[in-house]
């Protein structure tokens, strides 16, 4: 159906199929995403054997959930500030019966009560270069010795590391996926769990066990100690946590909450559904975006998604799908493209598709979109295939649609569990693998090596970069069947952090150029010294939003003209003096839940209400002592409101009415000289 909500869970990598069966006779487990009016009127259960009893004190609930075997009860976002998302809770039962009960019998308690059971998560799949950096012209798929690594040329990922090698610093990537072994060579020393994910597990080819390695080898794996391959972003350290279902949004807050500044999702479940309908499909998907806003928005950390395996088109052309958390706003989405050989330097070790009275097809040719390219006639502008003649309704490819922001190589790239004996090799594939899942982590890894310039770009600041830093492969004719679903174009990964360092360095000149803009919004305002725009085309409903120090030099081929959606400011301010300080977000929250108290035992102020709605009071528990200035920040450092010079006051009122919903920190000062401070909710 068109309109279906397609409810499995992939985690984007290499093809592994499991076979899961019920006998008839067997009760299959619910499980039910709850809301409730709050947090605090949720039911209480303790654990008794394999169930949970209720414990609460309310009678009407106690006579009813006795009726029913509850094998598990949990808040679903247990970390968050949010309120909203503080009143979701998961509840597993063998009943079918429960859900409608719940609404009808206490409706002023439970507001919502759905159905997830079925939502069943798979995993998805100067110039330096270090030691263990290797490539080769063609493609090898039966060599196991050799670990070549040709997709890290083609994104310019040692010009990067030649910018990013002699810095000393150590940026920590976020990996949510499955079991990472931090005992392999290549992330020897750089792994720790939050809640505590698959220490234990076996690592091997058939329990996915490989997938969350292999993501983080290609993020961050060591680069210089003789074994393996290298990440990416080869000095940052890894926190990996669970994926998994009912658990891995949360996890993703628990990460952020231990201040990693870039977290990799090589995982997601597919929908027909666009963004819009799928957040207003029910309230578990609008408060998976809430969470996702809360990580972008309260703590800076940026979020790479893979778009997903799903091809996009059938022989009528685009029927397009959408992968979940990747489609989300405030996700960067990552979908793949070909890397290996040009039309003109194809291997005769590779296949040419000649079928009698058919079209010639070849494969892996750089800068297409598309697994196939025919070649049949149309010499020089070979054409992307999204319709393969063997199959016209479902021709392997990766997900494309209008969510998409950034293309990375993801097709035949060297699998981690074939490299390191675990897994054996495909027949036909070999030691290669293909999926969106090993995409993402690239462009995590390039974060990584942006933010070890500039550690406090922020989200938006990131995405923008990425952006103004692709190749645009739009224009060309090969990919002319999937305009507007291929995002800003191809990773380049050693102009994304060259434009970095440009930026912050006071003698830089970051350019722009060769690229058409037709969408997005850029809004970069720190450029400490020039800014060079060439042969670049600003158009239609783009926004852009440029301040730099000193001078901007529009040079031959650039055309700004945006319709009545779009607006272009590009100026110069010569008070810009940026220099990074970076805040650091890390709450050290690795528990399962957040104090919500009225009073702080830990500092010196009393908080009332807390969580509020408008209006504060600050006490000092100090009688003797009074408030002379308060500030209030966002929990990434920005100051919001202050006042100085306040008239003695051992309680002072606090309107927070204007405030975003989040939590803030309220810092004082006292006559005596002391500076206490203290977290409080804004609902």
């Amino acid at each position: 159906m068109k309109d279906a909500i397609y409810n499995t869970y992939f985690f984007y990598f290499f093809i592994l199929i499991c076979f899961i069966g019920y006998s008839q006779n067997e009760v299959k487990k619910k499980v039910y995403y709850i809301k409730v009016i709050n947090e605090f009127a949720a039911p209480t259960f303790d654990k008794q054997g394999s169930y949970f009893e209720y414990s609460g004190n309310n009678s009407n609930e106690e006579v009813f959930f006795s009726k029913y075997d509850i094998t598990a009860f949990r808040q679903a976002y247990p970390n968050s500030n949010r309120v909203n998302l503080r009143n979701a809770f998961i509840l597993e039962t063998n009943s079918s019966e429960i859900a409608s009960d719940l609404l009808t019998t206490f409706p002023e308690i439970y507001t919502a009560v759905e159905d997830i059971t079925d939502q069943k998560a798979e995993l998805s799949t100067t110039t330096y270069t270090p030691p263990d950096f290797t490539t080769s012209a063609i493609r090898i798929p039966f060599d196991t010795i050799t670990y070549d690594r040709s997709e890290l040329l083609y994104i310019d990922a040692p010009k990067a590391w030649g910018i990013t090698d002699t810095i000393s610093k150590t940026i920590t990537l976020g990996i949510s996926d499955a079991k990472v072994d931090d005992q392999t060579n290549d992330l020897l020393g750089k792994v720790t769990y939050i809640n505590p994910y698959g220490s234990s597990l076996a690592v091997n080819c058939n329990s996915l066990t490989t997938h969350g390695t292999g993501t983080s080898i290609i993020a961050a794996g060591i680069g210089d100690n003789g074994e393996g391959t290298t990440g990416v972003c080869y000095d940052c350290d890894i926190i990996a946590t669970s994926w998994e279902f009912g658990t891995g949004y949360n996890n993703l807050l628990l990460l952020a909450q231990n201040g990693v500044k870039v977290i990799n999702m090589s995982w997601g479940v597919t929908s027909s559904l666009p963004p819009d309908q799928y957040t207003a499909s029910s309230s578990n998907c609008l408060d998976q975006q809430e969470c996702i806003n809360e990580i972008v928005e309260d703590y800076g950390v940026v979020l790479v998604a893979a778009s997903g395996n799903d091809t996009s088109f059938d022989s009528n052309g685009p029927n397009l799908l959408y992968d979940y958390p990747a489609s989300y706003n405030n996700v960067i989405s990552v979908s793949s493209v070909n890397h290996w050989y040009t039309v003109a330097n194809y291997p005769v070790s590779e296949t040419v598709y000649d079928p009698p009275g058919g079209d010639k097809y070849i494969e892996f040719i750089e800068d297409s979109v598309a697994p196939l390219v025919n070649i049949d006639s149309v010499l020089p502008n070979p054409v992307g295939v999204y319709s393969q003649y063997w199959n016209p309704d479902d021709t392997f490819m990766h997900t494309l649609n209008e969510e998409v922001d950034i293309l990375a190589p993801g097709y035949s790239i060297s699998r981690y569990g074939v490299m390191e004996g675990i897994c054996t090799t495909n027949n036909i594939a070999g030691k290669y693998g293909s999926g969106t899942s090993q995409a993402a982590p690239i462009v995590t890894g390039t974060i990584g090596l942006m933010l070890t310039i500039n550690e406090c770009l922020t989200p938006a600041e990131v995405e923008s970069i990425l952006k103004l830093t692709t190749k645009d492969i739009e224009v060309n004719p090969m990919n002319n069947f999937a305009i507007g679903y291929i995002g800003a174009g191809k990773l380049e990964t050693g102009n994304a952090v060259e434009f970095v360092n440009e930026m912050r360095k006071s003698n830089g000149i970051a350019t722009i150029k060769d690229h058409i803009f037709y969408r997005y919004d850029f809004d970069l305002q720190k450029f400490n010294n020039d800014l060079i725009i060439e042969n670049v085309v600003l158009k239609d409903d783009v926004n852009v939003n440029f301040v730099v120090k000193n001078s901007v030099n529009l040079k031959e081929g650039t055309h700004l003209v945006p319709n009545n959606n779009g607006v272009i400011s590009i100026k110069a301010d010569n008070s810009i003096n940026d220099s990074c300080l970076p805040n650091n977000n890390r709450q050290s929250v690795t528990t399962s839940s957040f104090e919500n108290v009225k009073q702080d035992q830990n500092t010196g102020l009393t908080i009332y209400p807390n969580p509020t709605t408008d209006t504060i009071s600050i006490t000092l528990k100090d009688r003797l002592d009074t408030i002379t200035i308060f500030e209030v920040y966002t929990m990434q450092g920005n100051l919001v409101l202050s006042q100085a010079n306040i008239d003695s006051k051992n309680t002072i009122y606090l309107s927070m009415s204007n405030l975003k919903s989040g939590m803030y920190l309220i810092k004082t000062i006292t006559k005596n000289n002391e500076v206490l401070t203290s977290k409080v909710i804004k609902k």
